[in-house]
């Protein structure tokens, strides 16, 4: 299996590249490899949940004219939206439920539960995620100002954004989410209302060919 969106995370986290050939040759001649799938209710996720600003942005994103015309790739379209939206959007606050365990968040911006490292067009939000390890590895950043969010953004890109006091970081097998107001959520970059569904997943319940050599 390979599999490419606008951000090209999913190749970027299994290093699958973004060349066709390479990846035909993948096809053909690579090495199988087994990885958790996530699901937020019934719907399948490889890379991310995201719910909050996340959600929000990528709804932005999404319907940017710039985007559909194909003017600009997904990592430009992300982070424009992410700019755009952040004058507009009120932090929340949640309750995540992972595990039996309550975690409350006041002044919450986003929750993201990762099935692998990168989302957004190259940001490291989790950069310890397995997809091996049948944990998904949930990031929450909350306790920012709208320009606190925008000064410390490019640590998201190389993964050091976990270090902040505001950002927290652990891993749950199955979780949901509990908030103050409505929450639009993302799938690998596709919106919708979140409703309370479980975020969970299916232990090594995909097949995908890698680059033979290495994990791809």
């Amino acid at each position: 299996m390979l599999f490419r969106s606008s951000g090209n995370d999913f190749a970027r986290s299994l290093r699958l590249g973004a060349d066709p050939a390479r990846a035909v040759e993948t096809l053909l001649h690579g090495k199988v490899r087994r990885i958790d799938a996530g699901f937020a209710g019934e719907r399948l996720f490889l890379n991310s949940f995201g719910a909050g600003f996340d959600g929000e942005v990528v709804r932005r994103a999404n319907g940017s004219l710039l985007k559909r015309s194909g003017a600009i790739g997904g990592s430009l379209s992300y982070l424009f939206a992410t700019v755009a939206a952040v004058s507009r959007f009120r932090p929340l606050r949640i309750v995540v439920e992972a595990d039996g365990e309550r975690r409350a968040f006041d002044a919450a911006w986003l929750v993201v539960a990762g099935n692998l490292p990168y989302f957004g067009g190259g940001m490291k939000i989790c950069p310890a995620a397995s997809p091996e390890d049948g944990l998904l590895d949930v990031c929450v950043v909350h306790g920012l100002s709208g320009w606190g969010l925008l000064r410390n953004f490019p640590h998201i890109y190389r993964g050091t954004h976990i270090g902040l006091p505001q950002v927290a970081v652990f891993r749950a097998r199955r979780l949901r989410i509990r908030a103050d107001r409505g929450l639009t959520a993302q799938t690998d970059g596709e919106p919708f209302p979140y409703r309370g569904e479980e975020i969970s997943l299916a232990p090594l319940a995909l097949r995908v060919a890698v680059p033979d050599g290495g994990e791809g």
